[in-house]
């Protein structure tokens, strides 16, 4: 029995079938609904790539690229949250 399921799926004319089915146009009664989502979807992936290049962009400091390698070097920025200053000598205060 499998094998003649095998033999019907894949002989020349449920292949055409399954073809044909694929190229025949999809039609719906009311397409705007789905024209309002598509363009919702795509604006929110919009918004996504431009999200996540801003990300990139905050992540990444330098790309290096040796020629003669044909190697690449990425550069991240680190924000550890940690503020370094460096130290002063004693300054006296300004009088009041």
């Amino acid at each position: 029995m499998p094998r003649q399921i095998a033999t019907d799926w894949t002989s020349e004319a449920a292949i055409k079938r399954a073809a044909a089915a694929v190229r025949a146009p999809v039609t719906v009664e009311n397409p705007a609904p789905y024209q309002r989502r598509i363009a919702e979807m795509e604006a929110q992936r919009a918004e996504l790539v431009a999200e996540l290049r801003t990300a990139l962009a905050s992540q990444i400091d330098r790309v290096e690229l040796d020629l003669v390698t044909e190697r690449c070097v990425i550069h991240y920025r680190l924000t550890t949250g940690v503020n370094l200053a460096s130290p002063r000598g004693f300054e006296p205060r300004l009088p009041p």
